[in-house]
């Protein structure tokens, strides 16, 4: 007969995975983790911070025309007639969203506050676009690396 034994492969077995994990990664694998946490933490603080103060007016555009400016600097509402009913904009603080629409979805609603440059809300069954133009015209329209 036989002597039960203890084979490697049984202790194996219960150590976690995570702590198999850690065993086997080195210095190297630590640096390119690091590496790639610090590139998308940048990729998404750079836009921002290179977009600068947010805007100071948001333009609200019915059917591609202009129809309003709004002061993002005071704090108000003000309701325009869309092509399906009201659309009630609530701005201020630097901010401008969508309170209320007559619009079946409430996507626009949902979609919640801008704030930087070349944001907008589009409420498309009303045809009303609200705008945050850009500080400076430009021809260009990205920048890549």
């Amino acid at each position: 007969m036989v002597s039960p034994k203890s084979y490697p492969a049984a202790s194996r077995k219960s150590e976690s995975l995570w702590w198999r994990i850690f065993r086997v990664t080195k210095l190297g694998d630590y640096v390119v983790a690091l590496c790639f946490i610090l590139l998308c933490s940048v990729s998404l603080w750079l836009p921002r911070a290179l977009s600068g103060k947010p805007s100071g007016i948001a333009q609200v555009l019915i059917n591609d025309r202009r129809v309003m400016n709004l002061d993002l600097d005071s704090s108000g509402t003000t309701v325009v007639q869309g092509r399906l009913g009201l659309l009630t904009i609530g701005f201020g603080s630097g901010k401008v969203r969508v309170l209320a629409s007559s619009c079946p979805n409430q996507f626009c609603v949902r979609q919640g506050a801008i704030q930087y440059h070349r944001q907008m809300l589009v409420c498309v069954p009303n045809h009303v676009v609200i705008l945050i133009p850009a500080a400076a015209q430009s021809d260009l329209d990205a920048v890549t690396f």
